[in-house]
């Protein structure tokens, strides 16, 4: 929901608790079931392969357009219609409800200009060099009345607006962390966790300098004597930020620094786990110079115990300034920070990789001096020993940066590929009706992967049923064992879900690990499995 308010910022930490309550509210609910699923007519396939680093919850984007198949039948393209289901390597349903959004094109138009993306989350873990295989259904106005709305994620993506820090901002909401992104800055003033730590930490408080106003993402300044004057950076009044797109997996501004004369332009995509930004445009000719830099607080404050860790292994402070360093990061280009108290961390990525240099250095600590001040992390800068500090060494549009929270410093670089490697989408051919996947009351029952996995604190388990009857949905541990009954109940048919908040049958936290979720009904027995983490 994206919605005008004038308010202060609640802390994400008050958000988990409200969350975890309502979760806790919800944990025995089977939700109302959707309509039976109607056959949508027309089909196409989405095969999605990943390289050699296994993926886990990995977002992808398919292209569509259907504008030249639309031309060959009658009636115009109804975007609710759409649906997502993943099938096995020999065409068996996997999952019935997997989670989407459909973004419109610019100029979209059902009939003459069917094109956009289709969002979704590749589930679970795809192994290293695997393949997951998708149909997406569809339909044209008026065929398909009660086909199912798209399945809700756990933790939706939001968008709010408010004042923060002084300006216009547009909260965007994820599982991982909240982003507070100012409209005409055209950066991100806050990045809070779920313990209310601010990893950035922008004030708007002239002459607080390191404590406050320089801090923020991605801070590039693009102004050049007797032409520009624009920087990209939290508290600046330079830029003009539209919303393009957004939905509970993704949520798209762009921002434009529209000086005739040197025009920018920067398209921000923010997804359950990371976000990125895109230097769409940059300058006359694409070839102004610039930056991204990170200036902000790892875990929340400036102290000894910070850490910076880049993709080659190298591990170094990141609170002293004798301890700064400047180097060429090895491809995959990235580093993240981290407050050693625990195992999160934020990490920068320069997806495209190139031979500028990259430099780090703190601001605020001097050896035995107070725990103050911020970190310096620049991709296309300097140290400040180098001769020209101040000179932006990167050029060039269509290049991508990512940052986001991981939640396992163990994890990291398997987690930083899943978020920054690129991914193989193949689309199919549409074809029509869709056979096979069309009508699945003809399918039987159909147990979906639950979502997420792994998952904390709670995870959601769906299922569709072909008929009315009495149904068991259990967890139990991998020793057979029974830890929790989440439904046992007559329910129709349809979609079905039930959340699972980590809990044993006494309320008990139950422990990390592998754990079973198994189905029966109609004298047919489902089993699926999952992963609860610390």
């Amino acid at each position: 929901m994206f919605a005008f308010q004038g308010r202060l910022p609640v802390t994400r930490a008050n958000l988990s608790r409200s969350a975890g309550t309502a979760l806790l509210a919800l944990s025995l609910l089977v939700l109302a079931p959707m309509a039976a699923t109607a056959a949508q007519r027309y089909a196409y396939s989405v095969d999605v392969a990943v390289g050699a680093t296994p993926r886990v919850n990995l977002p992808v984007e398919a292209p569509v357009d259907l504008t030249a198949f639309l031309a060959g039948i009658a009636g115009t393209l109804d975007p609710g219609a759409f649906q997502v289901v993943e099938i096995d390597s020999n065409g068996v349903l996997v999952d019935t409800a997997v989670p989407f959004q459909f973004d419109a094109a610019p100029g979209f138009d059902p009939a003459t200009n069917a094109m956009g993306d289709l969002v979704f989350v590749v589930n679970d873990t795809t192994p290293g060099l695997g393949a997951r295989h998708y149909r997406v259904l569809f339909d044209v106005v008026g065929a398909c009345a009660d086909c199912p709305p798209p399945p809700a994620p756990t933790a939706p993506t939001t968008i709010d607006s408010l004042q923060y820090e002084g300006q216009l901002t547009y909260l965007v909401a994820t599982a991982r962390a909240d982003y507070y992104y100012h409209v005409e800055g055209g950066g991100l003033a806050a990045i809070i966790d779920d313990d209310g730590q601010d990893w950035l930490g922008f004030h708007a408080e002239p002459g607080s300098g390191e404590r406050g106003e320089y801090r923020g993402i991605p801070n590039m300044d693009v102004s050049v004597p007797g032409i520009s004057t624009g920087t990209f950076h939290a508290g600046d009044h330079a830029a003009t930020t539209t919303l393009v797109n957004h939905g509970p997996l993704k949520v798209t501004v762009r921002s434009v620094y529209d000086n005739p004369l040197y025009r920018w332009s920067l398209l921000w995509e923010f997804y359950p786990d990371y976000v990125r930004m895109t230097v769409e445009e940059a300058g006359p000719d694409n070839s102004g110079n610039y930056w991204v830099l990170y200036e902000g607080t790892p875990g929340g404050s400036l102290d000894t115990g910070d850490i910076v860790v880049r993709s080659d292994g190298f591990i170094g402070s990141a609170a002293y300034n004798s301890d700064q360093w400047e180097t060429v990061l090895a491809d995959p280009q990235w580093l993240y920070y981290r407050d050693t108290t625990g195992p999160r961390y934020l990490f920068l990525s320069d997806d495209n990789g190139d031979n500028y240099p990259d430099a780090h250095r703190s601001m605020g600590i001097i050896d035995g001096g107070p725990n103050s001040g911020m970190v310096v992390f620049g991709f296309g800068r300097v140290a400040d020993a180098d001769p020209e500090p101040l000179r932006a060494r990167m050029y060039g549009a269509d290049r991508s940066f990512t940052f986001g929270l991981g939640e396992n410093d163990l994890t990291a670089a398997a987690d930083i590929a899943g978020s920054t490697l690129p991914v193989t989408v193949t689309v199919g051919t549409p074809t029509g009706p869709a056979s096979g996947v069309g009508d699945l009351r003809s399918r039987g029952a159909v147990l979906n992967r639950n979502h997420p996995n792994p998952f904390n604190p709670a995870t959601t388990i769906s299922f569709t049923l072909a008929e009315s009857g009495p149904v068991n949905l259990s967890v139990y541990n991998v020793a057979g064992r029974l830890v929790r009954t989440l439904v046992d109940a007559d329910l129709e048919p349809g979609h079905h879900a039930a959340i699972w908040d980590g809990q044993d049958r006494s309320g008990r936290l139950a422990a990390s690990g592998t754990y079973l979720y198994r189905l029966t009904t109609g004298g047919k027995v489902l089993a699926g499995k999952m992963t609860l983490v610390e």
